[in-house]
């Protein structure tokens, strides 16, 4: 495994478990499983906030983050998994498993729950299809606009969190600065839709027989 990986490897972790750390300082009361879970629900939205973040940043700054590109796979699929992790938890937690009961119409968070389902239902899409046989069976036009749903994915994430237990979350501190922290990701690839960059042609030349490291190069318009 490439140095590279290993220290996105490392930072993933190191993110989660740093966020572990403050969770518990911040709530010694709360239970070690629901601790977990809040640490897992930030670690994840932080880590595919800068996996999508660096799609428009290496368009604005392409001296400075294209080179970073090859990183958004790896991050977002830790976040992925720590949403997963959070969502196993927190349904096990809040609703003891029970499909019917979440999405009971007594359910006060109701409509953040289903908006929890619909993003991590992108989110598996996007992670399952995140490799080269997906791009070559899709071609890149679909491949690329599948990919580029994971942004409607984290809105339904802001959505979610927000709305969450009556606003309660982003009415703390720390809920306040996630949510200023997704929205800036959000406007960065809505400004960059109307900004004049220079469009590339070559993307993917490795379908065609090249180099497979081309890859994250054409992810620069994602």
């Amino acid at each position: 495994m490439e140095t590279r990986k290993l220290l996105i490897h490392a930072f993933s972790i190191m993110v989660f478990l740093l966020l572990l750390s403050v969770y518990f300082s911040l709530f010694p009361e709360t239970s070690a499983t629901r601790v977990v879970s809040k640490a897992a629900a930030y670690a994840a939205t932080l880590l595919i906030g800068f996996s999508l973040a660096l799609g428009p940043l290496s368009r604005y700054i392409p001296s400075v983050f294209s080179h970073e590109l090859r990183d958004r796979k790896s991050l977002g699929l830790w976040g992925y998994a720590l949403a997963i992790l959070h969502t196993i938890l927190a349904f096990n937690g809040a609703y003891k498993l029970n499909v019917f009961l979440m999405l009971s119409p007594e359910n006060s968070n109701l409509y953040p729950a289903v908006l929890a389902l619909v993003a991590i239902a992108i989110f598996t899409i996007m992670a399952a299809t995140s490799n080269t046989a997906s791009i070559r069976k899709l071609g890149v036009p679909k491949w690329k606009a599948l990919q580029r749903s994971g942004y409607v994915a984290f809105f339904l994430v802001l959505l979610h969190f927000t709305l969450l237990s009556n606003y309660r979350f982003v009415s703390t501190l720390h809920g306040q600065l996630l949510f200023l922290g997704v929205l800036v990701v959000i406007l960065l690839k809505v400004l960059s839709v109307f900004h004049p960059f220079q469009r590339r042609n070559k993307y993917y030349t490795f379908i065609k027989g090249g180099n497979s490291s081309n890859e994250g190069k054409s992810e620069s318009k994602n």
